[in-house]
């Protein structure tokens, strides 16, 4: 049995992606850009970029990064979704200085990440501000942290990734406290193969999958090289991952190339 069934049952199998870059501190806008359009020639109709400026470089580019993202924007069609993932990198006052500067210049879907992860009260002040939905929690752990995090910073979208928060059992006990909360998920997953698979599954299960789920290649091997290992299913096609009905995680283990790649 596929472990969407054993979560309940999936309420979708074909699940949307999108393309998640980043680096952007150490990207130029075209370098940026060059990245999306890669995204956008293998398929995918959702994207994000992120900056992985980290709370020990905060507010060091803001310009650059509203430069970053306008550019984007205007590749993009007006209907292709767009997320900003500030990686921790703004203090309040310039988190909502930047929020604002992206809903007047065009279409934003969600802005990640905007604060350091420790700073719920500055995140509900930027939440309560903007109109764009405000996302965290990558690096948040289990159900109690998350319960401050919504009662205390109150995103509007809520992020856990299954690495960080102890896998499928823990991640299916936040996703039942985000639906209770009427919050919607958005897994986070930078990854490709097992761990990509496994987030999916878990996301498939609840009601409120509509949104796109993040894959990315950047931290992972070849997609080849993970399809040889794992099968053709584990990689996306048109940005689109779709779940099949073999048995746990669909993973069919390439026994000899695994031994070649432990060589």
């Amino acid at each position: 049995m596929p472990c969407h069934a054993l979560m309940g049952g999936a309420a979708r199998l074909d699940i949307p992606l999108y393309w998640s870059v980043g680096l952007g501190w150490i990207k130029t806008p075209d370098q940026m850009l060059d990245d999306v359009m890669d995204g956008w020639e293998q398929g995918y109709k959702a994207f994000k970029i992120r900056m992985d400026w980290r709370s020990y470089r905060q507010d060091s580019n803001p310009a650059k990064d509203l430069q970053m993202f306008k550019l984007v924007r205007d590749f993009l069609p007006n209907n292709i979704y767009l997320g900003f993932d500030a990686n921790n990198g703004y203090s309040v006052p310039t988190a909502i200085q930047q929020g604002r500067a992206f809903e007047d210049y065009g279409r934003i879907d969600h802005f990640e990440e905007p604060l350091p992860q420790y700073d719920l009260p500055g995140l509900r002040q930027v939440a309560d501000a903007l109109d764009v939905a405000v996302s965290t929690g990558e690096q948040d752990w289990d159900r109690w942290r998350f319960r401050d995090v919504i009662q205390l910073g109150n995103p509007d979208i809520l992020q856990p990734d299954i690495l960080g928060a102890s896998g499928p059992s823990e991640i299916l006990k936040i996703y039942t406290l985000a639906t209770t909360h009427n919050k919607p998920i958005m897994p986070h997953s930078p990854s490709a193969g097992i761990n990509s698979i496994a987030s999916i599954h878990c996301y498939s299960s609840i009601k409120n999958a509509i949104r796109p789920h993040e894959f990315s290649t950047e931290f992972a091997p070849p997609l080849d090289d993970i399809a040889e290992l794992y099968g053709e299913h584990v990689i996306p096609h048109n940005g689109t991952i779709t779940l099949t009905d073999k048995p746990g995680l669909g993973i069919d283990l390439n026994e000899a190339a695994l031994a070649k790649y432990a060589e």
